[in-house]
């Protein structure tokens, strides 16, 4: 996909801070899209961009095949997922063959397991509510002596999952399209709203779940 990319200068930005990562991640969080670490730098300069679609069109060059096959290569190799890979990977493959509406009730559904499989192989009993065990998951990954990336990268994606529109109750959701919720499609309240934008925020959520149980991973050295 061919972008053009809108040079501008620093004199054009609000402040001196306007590339650093966490002021840009919570820009496109603003702009109702999850936090990633994908995003960076490649989509930054984007969002100087007032139309959405540009925004979004880099977005989707970020997230191309060539983007998740040495992740999932790497899943596998060190059992990050355990048998879940398989539904990511067939998640991936409706989302490149365009059928959104497979790939998201194929995706969706794991987060909720990918996070209890997690805290079992920590050796903590997960609880029953899922909201319950992202607090878990945070409390254990806030834990840790040694932290390969920010505190700050790790509470904007956890915290993304638990204050966000991700587990907000599905009649505070104005736009299922545009906005990710756990609960709308694990119950099929929505309907009618499967699109590659909404896809791709759902794969947002998860690069970013992936990249934080990656890292904890390599720091309790249980690769």
């Amino acid at each position: 996909m061919a972008l053009e990319l809108a040079f501008v200068s620093r004199a054009e930005f609000p402040a001196e801070d306007s590339f650093d990562a966490f002021v840009c991640m919570a820009k496109l969080e603003a702009r109702n899209w999850p936090p990633a670490p994908a995003y960076y730098p490649s989509v930054i300069p984007y969002l100087l961009q007032t139309d959405d679609k540009v925004l979004e069109d880099a977005i989707i060059d970020v997230y191309k095949q060539e983007y998740w096959q040495p992740w999932t290569a790497m899943w596998r190799e060190v059992g990050l997922f355990r048998n879940r890979l398989t539904y990511i990977e067939k998640a991936l493959e409706r989302y490149f063959q365009k059928d959104f509406i497979s790939a998201i009730y194929v995706l969706v559904p794991q987060f909720e397991g990918i996070v209890r499989d997690y805290l079992r192989l920590a050796n903590v009993e997960p609880k029953y509510r899922f909201e319950s065990c992202l607090e878990q998951l945070r409390t254990l990954l806030m834990s840790r002596e040694v932290i390969l990336f920010p505190k700050g990268m790790l509470e904007s994606i956890v915290g993304y999952m638990q204050d966000g529109p991700f587990l907000t109750e599905t009649a505070q959701i104005t736009d299922p399209a545009n906005e990710v919720n756990r609960h709308g499609i694990a119950h099929g309240v929505f309907v009618g709203f499967e699109n590659q934008t909404i896809a791709l925020k759902y794969f947002a959520v998860f690069d970013g779940l992936a990249f934080i149980l990656l890292q904890d991973r390599i720091v309790t050295n249980t690769l």
